[in-house]
């Protein structure tokens, strides 16, 4: 072990084939271990992996996307929303979200390039090559008609389409290992 010491307080998502993240200690190769935030509990630094790597194979497995691409990135203050507008920087993408007045600062600060305020009724950009939605068949609905508009304009067609997770069970399919968060051991 050359990145961590006895007493350093980390966070993992265990290999693919290795299950055991559930538990309060675990061999694990330090590759796949990262320090935990300060401010973050282990609870919360548990929740990182799942969610980034949800985001991550959704913008850029599932979708395809690529540098310059727009995407629109439902409840961007959210925990997976959050964490798909940082991955779809660091992938050079065009970040729209959605969120409510109160974090709108948030969202920016973030990376989005642009905001729809939900709260105000706002309309949905139309010109999207793919849509991140992991909130309801309500919002998967509204993205859809965006991306009619889009098409129906002479934009061209949407790369990535619609990425939506409706339930737990579908996230899941995306990530099966548990993450963990611990203290490394003395």
């Amino acid at each position: 072990m050359t990145r961590f010491r006895a007493g350093d307080e980390v966070f993992a998502r265990l290999e693919k084939l290795r299950m055991g993240g559930l538990a309060e200690r675990v061999a694990a190769d330090e590759a796949v271990v990262a320090r935990k935030p300060a401010r973050a509990s282990f609870a919360e630094a548990a929740a990182i992996p799942r969610a980034g790597l949800t985001s991550l194979q959704a913008l850029r497995e599932a979708a395809g996307l690529t540098a310059g691409q727009r995407v629109l990135i439902h409840a961007g203050a959210g925990g997976v929303g959050s964490l798909a507008i940082q991955i779809a920087k660091i992938l050079a993408l065009h970040v729209t979200t959605t969120t409510s007045t109160r974090d709108v600062d948030f969202v920016r600060q973030l990376g989005a390039d642009a905001v729809v305020d939900y709260s105000r009724h706002k309309p949905l950009p139309d010109r999207l090559d793919a849509v991140f939605d992991t909130l309801s068949a309500a919002s998967e609905l509204a993205s859809l008609a965006a991306g009619a508009n889009h098409q129906a304009g002479g934009g061209g067609a949407r790369a990535g389409g619609m990425i939506g997770f409706d339930a737990p069970s579908q996230a899941t399919r995306v990530s099966a290992a548990a993450p963990a968060a611990a203290v490394v051991p003395a």
